[in-house]
C-alpha cells in the first residue's frame, strides 16, 4: 500500500490518472457517458470506450 501511494501522491491527480508502482499509467474518466467504458488509456495505447460494439465472449471456459 506505500509503494501504491508513494507512486500516486496526488489525490487530484487520481481522479483521471492511477500509476502502478512497476510504471504502468491507466487514464480514465469517471465522467464517462453511462454507455461509455471510463477507461481512456492504458500505457499511452488508447481504448475503445464504445464498449457495445466490443465482440462477445468466445472460446471455451
Amino acid at each position: 500500500m506505500q509503494e501504491l501511494e508513494r507512486v500516486n501522491p496526488d489525490l487530484e491527480k487520481l481522479k483521471s490518472h492511477f500509476q502502478f508502482p512497476n510504471g504502468s499509467l491507466i487514464e480514465y474518466d469517471v465522467n464517462a457517458p453511462k454507455d461509455k467504458w471510463v477507461i481512456k488509456r492504458v500505457d499511452e495505447i488508447t481504448m475503445d470506450s464504445a464498449y457495445d460494439s466490443w465482440p462477445l465472449i468466445d472460446g471455451e471456459f
